[in-house]
């Protein structure tokens, strides 16, 4: 019975399949690269679009406070942490 089994190698793994074990991680490194891009621009998306809600909505309040004086000045705040916003998604999708 026991010449029917087929006998396992145990220990250290051999030469050839510690390259092929290296060569599959390092052709797996562009799509684990890409995947940490798209998950942190979403992250800061999600981030960019929960705060220029709330940003917005001070603006409103601020608006309705002061009058017109203050509209100008709100709009500008906000309009400008969109537009920051904007060149850090950007600099997500450039980065290597």
């Amino acid at each position: 019975m026991s010449g029917n089994l087929v006998r396992i190698r145990t220990g250290v793994a051999s030469r050839p399949t510690r390259q092929e074990a290296a060569s599959l991680r390092n052709s797996q490194l562009p799509a684990k690269r890409a995947t940490a891009r798209i998950q942190a621009a979403a992250v800061a998306a999600h981030s960019g679009l929960v705060c220029a809600e709330i940003l917005t909505a001070l603006e409103v309040q601020a608006v309705k406070r002061q009058g017109s004086v203050m509209d100008d000045r709100a709009r500008a705040i906000v309009d400008s942490y969109a537009g920051l916003v904007t060149t850090e998604l950007a600099r997500l999708t450039l980065e290597d």
